[in-house]
């Protein structure tokens, strides 16, 4: 009885792995399974492998140059890019599931970079429109998901 409630403990307080973080290039898109959805209803989500190229690790951990993670998205694919992406990984620690979903790390964060555009001084003195003085930044900057450039500004 007491090794059984010292397992309990070890389990409750045994220290999952360390987020992850690393800059990273998206190499490719893989599919890795629907979710277990529950009967009559249709899920939208899906699982993605993403096979990624490790540029740079920025937390104290040892990665191989090349790595495969998973997350669940809402689209089987996103957009690759040529810049790197900035990814917050957490290790897969069940084996079942590493070998089952074919990697051995989760996405739980990932962002790709932003160009932003700063000014001297303040954006209402640039005549721009409301709609991007809405979506501006506090620091007299713009970011470039404000600005729309399919539309023509200039005929």
């Amino acid at each position: 009885m007491r090794s059984l409630i010292i397992l309990l403990i070890l389990s409750f307080t045994a220290k999952a792995s360390d987020p992850i973080v690393v800059l990273a290039e998206m190499k490719k898109q893989s599919f890795a399974g629907q979710l277990n959805c529950p009967e009559g209803k249709i899920c939208m989500d899906v699982w993605i492998r993403y096979h990624l190229k490790i540029k740079k690790v920025l937390s104290d951990t040892e990665l191989p140059k090349k790595i495969k993670a998973i997350r669940i998205q809402h689209s089987k694919y996103v957009n690759l890019t040529k810049e790197p992406i900035l990814f917050v990984l957490k290790e897969i620690e069940e084996s079942n599931i590493r070998e089952y979903r074919g990697a051995d790390f989760l996405i739980n964060e990932m962002d790709a970079p932003e160009t932003i555009y700063c000014f001297d001084n303040d954006l209402e003195n640039y005549g721009l429109n409301q709609e991007i003085l809405d979506y501006s930044r506090p620091d007299k900057c713009l970011s470039e998901k404000v600005i729309d450039y399919d539309k023509d500004i200039i005929d």
